[in-house]
Formats: C-alpha cells, sequence, structure tokens
C-alpha cells in the first residue's frame, strides 16, 4: 500500500467493547485491529481510527472501554462521533421501537457525522451520559502530553498545520463551546 502511495489508512472500529460490537453485528477481532494499527504506523502510515459513542446497549463501563481501546490503539488520528439513527437502518427501527429519538433525522442532518448532539436515548442510556462520554474520549485521547507532541512533530507541511489547527479549534469548540 505504501509502494502506491497510500499514506492513511482508515479503521472502522465503532467500539472498544467485544459485545456491544456483537450486538451491533460487527465481526471484529480487536487484537488483530492493534496488530495491523501497530504494523501500519511502523510502514509509515497515517492510522485513523473511527469510533461511536451511545451505540446500542452502550453503557458507561462500555463506553470506556472504546475509550480505553482508542487509547491502547493510538492512532494518529481517532474520530469519535455519535451514533446518528438514518431513517431505513436497523438502528433507526430500533429506536423507534425501544427508544426515544431526540433529534428527528428523517429529512438527513446538517451538522454531518460530528454533530456533538446525542441523536437518540435508549434505556441504560441517556443524552447526559452519552455527551459526557463523548466529551471524556475527546479529552482523554487527544489531551495526553504525548499525543500533543506526537501531532505537532508529526506536520509535514503548511497545509497540515492548517488543518492540525483548525481540527483543534474544532474539538475545543465542541467541549466547551
Amino acid at each position: 500500500m505504501k509502494k502506491a502511495k497510500i499514506f492513511k489508512i482508515p479503521f472502522g472500529i465503532e467500539s472498544g467493547d467485544p459485545l456491544i460490537l456483537e450486538k451491533i453485528k460487527k465481526q471484529l477481532d480487536l487484537s488483530r485491529v492493534l496488530k495491523c494499527a501497530k504494523m501500519a504506523k511502523k510502514a509509515g502510515m497515517k492510522v485513523y481510527g473511527f469510533f461511536m459513542i451511545g451505540l446500542p446497549g452502550d453503557t458507561p463501563a462500555s463506553m470506556q472501554k472504546t475509550i480505553d481501546f482508542a487509547i491502547k490503539m493510538n492512532p494518529n488520528i481517532a474520530n469519535f462521533a455519535m451514533t446518528i439513527p438514518f431513517p431505513g437502518t436497523e438502528l433507526y427501527r430500533m429506536i423507534k421501537k425501544h427508544g426515544k429519538l431526540l433529534i428527528n433525522t428523517d429529512k438527513g442532518i446538517d451538522a454531518g457525522y460530528y454533530a456533538s448532539e446525542v441523536f437518540y436515548e435508549m434505556s441504560g442510556m441517556n443524552r447526559e451520559e452519552i455527551l459526557k462520554y463523548y466529551q471524556k474520549a475527546m479529552k482523554s485521547f487527544y489531551f495526553r502530553p504525548a499525543k500533543i507532541f506526537e501531532l505537532i512533530t508529526g506536520i509535514k507541511s503548511w497545509a497540515e498545520f492548517q488543518w492540525v489547527v483548525n481540527a483543534s479549534f474544532s474539538i475545543l469548540k465542541k467541549l466547551w463551546g
């Protein structure tokens, strides 16, 4: 992949809790993800990890497992997003039947995948708890001295510097805006 000029590789992990992965029917071996991410970084590729907060069945303990897994994996960039139930999906049907939509997604959403909004509640989790763990994920992952150092020293161009600055302000705004 490196010879083909691929320099970034995304991993759609969603959750660091095997029970949640099973519940959402995602067949993923987390130990294999760790090995593959390590190999990709060793080959000089940028590794992105994509994680969801507030998946069906999530609890404070399972959301903490996701945060802990993201830190253990240590991708160059971790994207944490709150789960969005889109019409026509199994998740949407599940929430209509067993939960409560807080934001209507029938006509799409304006904020995109990285909205700092909680879109639904189901038994065992509420809006405040999901938002708390979303913010905790961002703070726990990005506000580690080693991660800050890695991000700063990994900048290779002016465009990348601008991206890091803009992404940093976006994260800070979501956390304290």
